[in-house]
């Protein structure tokens, strides 16, 4: 009886020491979340006056993008960065309209051709050599089916005439 006693005394003391653990931890983490909460007023008001800032630039010049405003205030020593400006500019609708006429568009990829012989499809390619007395470059002929090397030439100059000795 008496061990028993003694031992349901110690759960109960450990049990005391767990709900004060507990007690301070939830009060830490409302006192964080207090925190944050201010931390956020905080920055909502200073989005604000950045929002406000950005607005009377866009009156001045329509076209300004977010990277080019965020440079010039990192000019001024306003640290912000660009992806808040981007953040901001984007949720207030302040963004630039893409021109159509600048979008890239993409050619669909030419299959490149079957080769079923030797001598029926060569490629040239080059390559820049740096040495101590300079650059040399290197043109290369190959065949594509047998992927032998047809010519080569070794010169100091890359033009025209070194590629044909290459074809020689």
């Amino acid at each position: 009886m008496n061990q028993q006693t003694k031992h349901e005394q110690q759960l109960e003391s450990k049990i005391k020491k767990m709900q004060q653990v507990i007690g301070e931890f939830t009060l830490e983490l409302k006192k964080r979340l207090k925190k944050k909460r201010s931390e956020s007023l905080i920055r909502t008001q200073k989005n604000g006056s950045l929002l406000d800032a950005i607005k009377a630039i866009k009156s001045e010049h329509p076209l300004r993008g977010y990277r080019r405003w965020a440079y010039l205030k990192f000019r001024q020593h306003s640290f912000i960065g660009p992806n808040r400006v981007h953040r901001l500019m984007q949720k207030s609708g302040l963004f630039v309209p893409r021109n159509a006429r600048f979008k890239t568009t993409r050619t669909p990829q030419r299959s490149k051709p079957v080769v079923t012989e030797i001598n029926q499809y060569w490629g040239m390619d080059m390559t820049k050599i740096k040495f101590p007395a300079g650059w040399k470059y290197l043109h290369v002929v190959k065949d594509w089916c047998s992927k032998e090397i047809v010519g080569f030439h070794f010169s100091d100059t890359s033009t025209s005439l070194d590629w044909l000795e290459a074809l020689n």
